[in-house]
């Protein structure tokens, strides 16, 4: 095969997402198993999905966010979300982890970039967002906990942060159905 025609498919796949004029998030279309967002699945069966490349550090714990953990399966590995959280700090302090977390948890519903994935490919979503984004918060909190253990909590960012957001999630379920499950899986996190 030559250069150029490998540069052409390496491009094809390829899908650049832009905020005023500026790559923001670079993903390779890739095959994943279907029903899952996971590398290590048995499955035989594939969907076209996404890896990321490049992109800024916000932007790929939204994606991380948005496409991973609602894929997790009890017990299962994902070998991206696992890289994520381990090297994070490489580029993205605790603090700067925590402040994302905390404003993606309050986000109201927006154009997200699952969204924007999404319509590239003709689908469409109808969830109650609010709802989802505290989910994923405290799912996202929940493997970085177990993944750290001792060491979460041994941080002081980390530890309070998990306070903060045993707070925010207390005082959601007031106001919001749907928090049972998220306020068990903080009381865990906490345990």
């Amino acid at each position: 095969m030559n250069a150029g025609k490998i540069l052409h498919q390496v491009e094809s796949n390829t899908v650049r997402l832009r905020e005023y004029g500026e790559d923001v998030l670079v993903l390779e279309k890739v095959d994943i198993p279907r029903g899952a967002a996971l590398e290590n699945s048995d499955s035989g069966s594939f969907n076209c999905g996404y890896s990321v490349m490049a992109g800024k550090a916000q932007k790929i714990l939204e994606y991380v966010l948005e496409t991973r953990i609602d894929a997790l399966v009890i017990d299962e590995l994902d070998q991206f979300l696992e890289d994520f959280l381990l090297t994070h700090d490489a580029f993205m302090p605790d603090n700067t982890v925590c402040n994302f977390l905390k404003s993606y948890y309050f986000r109201p519903q927006y154009k997200s970039t699952q969204s924007a994935l999404a319509a590239e490919n003709g689908a469409s979503f109808s969830f109650n967002e609010e709802i989802r984004s505290k989910r994923r918060v405290v799912q996202f909190v929940s493997v970085w906990c177990s993944l750290l253990r001792i060491n979460f909590f041994l941080n002081p960012v980390t530890n309070s942060f998990v306070e903060e957001l045993f707070c925010l999630v207390i005082e959601d379920r007031k106001r919001l159905e749907g928090m049972d499950d998220i306020v068990a899986r903080m009381a865990t996190i906490r345990a």
